[in-house]
């Protein structure tokens, strides 16, 4: 274990190196506002030129069209001799000089839009061009954040004997960071059960599709119910992958509430009973009448299936909710620790070679609410769609069957 000693020690020997980087870190503290304003000042700039160009198309729209017709009034010869031979002539000439006028108007009005529209490209490649250097003076400030986080972890992570201030204010640090993780690993669970409930929801539309096919098949057969059975062995299958797509959301969600065990335990019970016993000797009236069970399942499980994934999303709408405060109570206590190891610096070095005192530049709050998914957990997949079923060319689907909800392909379409 270190010694006071040896901290001091360490101190000052990173006392010069402190003192520089907070010095970059104050000469660059204004470049990340300023970029954000002028990335605002850039995008508003380049939705007027935009705006400009489209109202400069319209204009040329307009001036070719009024060209054409003064055009037409005055290069017409026949026109013009047909107003004179009918004693027109002097509404031929107002006519011809309205036209005129207005293609004129539509010129100077095209020309001033693209004066309008160069002061705007110029002034957007300027910014441009002004944005560059303020991204370098953000990147390098960030930069310098970091190296300043390093260097502070290194000299006054753990215990730091002889300034019990910094370990105190460590020890909350830490606290806090721990809970705006847990509160992470919350949210991401929430998401990852929720997709994989949505993969759950999805096998069972498929349950569902299938026994509408066997129930018809079943209705449309007088002898042959071969089709039919394999309909309710498709079921089956969809629904084996819907409870284990629901088992598998249980490892995100654990540990539930009572009220929440009991309702995932009735969802797997609705799921298992609405499978069916699949036998080669059942009858029509056999086949129909445990179809009809199924369904009735298959439409509870629905119910709980839908109330368990709104349950997933609540709980990550919590958790964003709750990760606000915790980042915000993280980004507090890391400036004070911050200010504490800064003050530890002052004290030890002196202030002839400690710079000015850490100032807080960049909030980090924000940061803090971020949620990442790594990707590292296991996701449930999709099995590939099961082999469609032939239909006979001589079976027809009764008036305004869905094959597709259904499915099942069209009898045209089979084999």
């Amino acid at each position: 274990m270190a010694t006071e000693a040896a901290v001091r020690h360490r101190i000052l020997s990173s006392a010069s190196e402190n003192s520089e980087l907070l010095v970059k870190l104050a000469q660059t503290s204004e470049a990340p506002s300023i970029l954000q304003a002028h990335l605002l000042h850039v995008s508003r700039l380049e939705e007027s030129l935009k705006d400009q160009t489209t109202s400069l198309t319209n204009l040329k729209a307009q001036v070719d069209a009024k060209f054409k017709t003064h055009k037409n009034f005055r290069d017409s010869t026949t026109r013009r001799f047909f107003y004179r031979a009918t004693k027109m002539q002097s509404k031929f000439e107002k006519k011809a000089m309205k036209e005129e006028r207005e293609y004129f108007t539509a010129l100077g009005a095209q020309s001033k839009a693209e004066e309008r529209r160069a002061i705007l490209q110029a002034d957007y490649d300027a910014a441009v061009r002004a944005k560059e250097p303020l991204e370098t003076a953000t990147k390098e400030h960030g930069s310098v954040h970091e190296r300043i986080d390093e260097l502070y972890e290194k000299l006054f992570g753990g215990p730091t004997p002889g300034f019990g201030d910094e370990d105190e204010h460590e020890n909350w640090f830490y606290g806090a960071r721990g809970r705006n993780e847990e509160i992470k690993r919350g949210i991401l669970a929430a998401r990852r059960a929720n997709a994989v409930l949505s993969v759950a929801q999805r096998y069972l539309k498929r349950g569902q599709n299938n026994l509408k096919t066997a129930q018809w098949q079943v209705e449309e057969s007088f002898l042959f119910l071969d089709n039919a059975l394999n309909s309710l062995h498709r079921t089956n299958e969809a629904l084996r992958l819907a409870v284990e797509a629901v088992r598998k959301a249980d490892e995100h969600l654990a540990p539930l509430s009572r009220d929440k065990e009991l309702a995932r335990q009735m969802l797997l019970a609705h799921f298992e009973a609405a499978k069916i016993q699949v036998e080669r000797s059942y009858s029509r009236e056999s086949i129909l009448g445990a179809v009809a069970a199924s369904q009735e399942s298959l439409m509870e499980a629905e119910g709980r299936l839908n109330e368990m994934t709104q349950y997933t999303k609540d709980r990550e709408q919590t958790g964003l909710s709750d990760i606000r405060v915790t980042a915000r109570q993280l980004e507090d206590a890391r400036q004070e620790l911050q200010q504490i190891r800064q003050g530890v610096f002052e004290r030890v070095a002196g202030f002839g070679e400690a710079a000015p005192a850490y100032n807080e530049c960049c909030d980090r709050a924000d940061s803090f609410c971020v949620v990442v998914d790594q990707g590292t957990h296991e996701h449930v997949n999709v099995v590939e769609e099961l082999p469609e079923l032939s239909v006979s060319s001589e079976q027809s689907a009764p008036p305004g069957y869905d094959y597709q909800r259904a499915g099942s392909t069209s009898p045209s379409s089979c084999c």
